[in-house]
């Protein structure tokens, strides 16, 4: 399972799988933005 399908992030920002985060993803905002 890829837990960045469908995309949980916002505002265009990429995301991560990341086993240390509790929600399974990490996301890597844009410029500007900020946020889980």
């Amino acid at each position: 399972d890829n837990p960045c399908v469908p995309s949980p992030c916002r505002n265009g920002a990429s995301c991560f799988p990341n086993d240390t985060s509790p929600y399974g993803y990490t996301c890597l905002c844009k410029p500007g933005f900020h946020g889980l």
